[in-house]
């Protein structure tokens, strides 16, 4: 028994039968119908005749055809134009974020311990955690506020500069001995900030000047460029202050 389909169905599929993306039982049941029906054979002639531009002296077509070329011109201009803007605001957001820079109450959300303790030096990386020598020194015991000044003053004197990755993700904190920069060797300061009693902050410094931040609470890691002057001022009260661990 032959089967009965709608005309506006059979043009439904008229685009897919044409590209060749129907099952063949599809296909056959749109040749069966094209058979009997006139109209949709002439839907078909339609779409397989190519589009020609009309000649300039078609008068009111060529207008038409012009004023529609002009429209779809303006708009990929604009789109262009949007993406441009977006680029360039996107540009100018991450140049900003990048440069401009930071005091320590903005990239330490104004830490302030009562104890601190420290290691400064430089680490041969296929010898840890034997074959180093470094500086310790330590703000935990009764009068050493002086140090704990010290060292805060040393923070709020340095300027800080945001790197990118804070904004993408913020990366899990690598192991202290893990990817310091160098191949093998790298300077670096470890400063832990406690306050009543609980850790604050723990900060690294690496003598590239780059700084890692890991706030009280959160296990992200912050990273940030600074001038090397906080790496220096502290190194020096590191040696100062701390004694040599053998």
């Amino acid at each position: 028994m032959k089967q009965e389909i709608d005309c506006s169905v059979i043009r439904d599929l008229l685009p897919l039968y044409e590209d060749g993306v129907v099952s063949e039982e599809t296909a056959q049941l749109v040749r069966e119908h094209l058979k009997d029906c006139p109209d949709c054979r002439e839907e078909l002639r339609k779409m397989r005749t190519p589009i020609s531009v009309p000649p300039e002296e078609d008068g009111e077509l060529w207008e038409r055809f012009e004023e529609r070329r002009v429209k779809l011109r303006r708009r990929k201009k604009l789109r262009r134009v949007c993406i441009g803007v977006t680029l360039a605001a996107l540009a100018v957001f991450c140049l900003c974020y990048t440069l401009i820079p930071r005091s320590w109450s903005g990239v330490g959300g104004g830490t302030e311990p009562d104890r601190v303790s420290g290691v400064y030096g430089y680490v041969n990386f296929s010898k840890v955690p034997t074959g180093f020598d470094v500086w310790a020194m330590s703000g935990e015991k009764e009068g050493d506020g002086a140090v704990v000044g010290a060292v805060m003053d040393a923070l709020k004197a340095g300027s800080y500069r945001a790197q990118l990755r804070n904004l993408a993700n913020h990366t899990p904190l690598a192991p202290l001995f893990q990817n310091l920069p160098g191949e093998k060797y790298g300077g670096f300061i470890n400063l832990l900030l406690v306050r009543d009693g609980e850790t604050a902050a723990l900060v690294i410094l690496c003598d590239t000047n780059e700084v890692r931040i890991q706030k009280a609470g959160d296990p992200n890691t912050y990273f940030y460029h600074t001038d090397g002057a906080a790496y220096a001022a502290i190194a020096a009260l590191i040696q100062e202050y701390g004694e040599l661990q053998e």
